[in-house]
């Protein structure tokens, strides 16, 4: 009998151990290198919703300021005219259609009713009682309404910010008051914004969400906020982004959805009024869901995992192709924001020259009302800021000159440079001074 050996496979044990330890070793770098650009890609992603929010915050201060400008321009108006209806019926219409972003606006006589508005819902309405009226009517000057507090019972609120300025006769005698109010709704849409990458493409935040949050912790304005639900208060819901925004000028922060329970970051920052005006104290807080922030990370995991079902060789070759664009995706993010603090520094280094400059700069609008006044100004004219900034041009027009600038704006509106202008202006004092002006146009983003 015969006997036979018995065969064993071929038994090398150093080709899978290489396949082996490639594939660990391209898996550890990937993860790695997954959780280094997701740390820099959140980190980025906070940076860049805190200077949002700063904007926005800017924003409002900036309507804020302008609007109660607004108020006591409209004011001016109708000095003399507290009984012409038609007269400040029309003027009402035509600011509202100018200026979308009011809910209303109205007149009040001096016995604090309602005599012309544009919300035809409010004639006749009776603020005699109201606390901002008797400050009117007592001559202390415009006021900003804050937002209103809860009502217990009902835990409804009456969210708004509306403007008031006194009227007066040509004796200078009370005789009403303008009224304004801003429509929120069309405040929370300042932050619809838009990035702008190195290569000039256009690139949206995604699911971008927003809250403006009052000073006692109220979403007046709310992205997802729905008409039959009561506004949340946010410091009693403990929210983490609006608690440290009582402590931290702006920044951002990761915290779970109060209502979807998703992990978010959030960028906050505070209003903190317009040049000396007062703004109401409002926190913005911008929004955008940590798994929106990372699909493309995770899509490219995906296609490496597919990669995978083919062979080890492809995946590692996938993890390291996902390693690159990767740490390139970074490296964008982390460019975008060294170029949004470079913007930011030069906006403030140019506002400083302006500011320090000898030559009298002065911003103005079509109207022919100033926005703007640097020091070189105050030293030139002898105003203040404070005392320009909001009132017409010709206060420093002689009465002999008054027909000049709307000839030069007209020039600036058909395109025209207008350099070297000889003439003369009125200081404080009355005393006429000798400038030479220089004027061009600026345009917003639209044109």
């Amino acid at each position: 009998m015969s006997s036979t050996r018995s065969l064993r496979p071929y038994d090398d044990w150093r080709l899978p151990t290489l396949t082996g330890g490639l594939l660990a070793g391209a898996l550890l770098v990937g993860c790695l290198a997954l959780y280094t650009i997701k740390h820099q890609l959140m980190e980025s992603a906070g940076h860049t919703l805190a200077l949002a929010a700063g904007e926005a915050s800017d924003k409002l201060d900036r309507i804020v300021f302008e609007r109660r400008g607004d108020s006591q321009m409209m004011a001016r108006a109708f000095t003399g005219r507290c009984s012409a209806t038609p007269y400040i019926s029309a003027y009402l219409e035509w600011m509202r259609q100018t200026y979308p972003v009011y809910e209303s606006l109205s007149v009040l006589n001096a016995h604090g009713r309602v005599m012309t508005s544009t919300n035809a819902a409010m004639a006749g309405n009776d603020f005699s009682k109201q606390p901002w009226f008797e400050q009117m009517r007592d001559g202390r000057g415009a006021s900003v309404r804050q937002w209103d507090s809860p009502k217990p019972a009902a835990q409804e609120i009456e969210a708004e910010v509306s403007f008031a300025t006194a009227i007066t006769d040509s004796s200078g005698i009370f005789c009403g008051v303008v009224m304004s109010r801003v429509d929120l709704a069309v405040l929370g849409q300042i932050v619809t914004w838009k990035w702008q990458s190195s290569n000039g493409q256009t690139m949206p935040l995604p699911s971008l969400e927003y809250q403006f949050v009052t000073g006692t912790g109220f979403a007046i304005v709310d992205s997802l906020q729905q008409a039959d639900r009561p506004v949340a208060n946010l410091r009693t819901l403990g929210v983490p982004s609006f608690l440290r925004a009582e402590s931290q000028e702006s920044g951002s922060i990761e915290e779970t959805h109060g209502r979807r329970q998703v992990p978010v970051v959030t960028g906050f920052a505070k209003t903190h009024g317009y040049r000396d005006s007062t703004s109401p104290q409002w926190t913005v807080l911008l929004r955008v869901d940590r798994s929106t922030l990372l699909a493309p990370i995770y899509t490219r995991v995906a296609f490496v995992g597919m990669l995978g079902l083919i062979g080890i060789v492809p995946l590692a070759l996938g993890l390291l192709w996902t390693a690159r664009h990767l740490h390139k995706a970074g490296w964008m993010a982390q460019s975008e924001q060294a170029r949004a603090a470079a913007a930011e520094d030069a906006y403030t280094l140019l506002a400083a020259i302006i500011e320090s400059a000898d030559d009298a700069i002065i911003g103005m609008t079509l109207d022919g009302v100033i926005t703007s006044w640097n020091g070189g100004a105050e030293r030139l004219f002898g105003y203040t800021a404070a005392e320009t900034v909001g009132r017409p041009t010709t206060i420093l027009l002689p009465p002999d000159r008054l027909d000049e600038e709307p000839r030069i704006i007209e020039r600036l509106e058909r395109g025209e440079h207008v350099k070297h202008f000889e003439t003369v202006r009125l200081k404080k004092n009355g005393q006429p001074v000798e400038v030479s002006l220089s004027l061009s146009a600026t345009k917003d983003r639209q044109g």
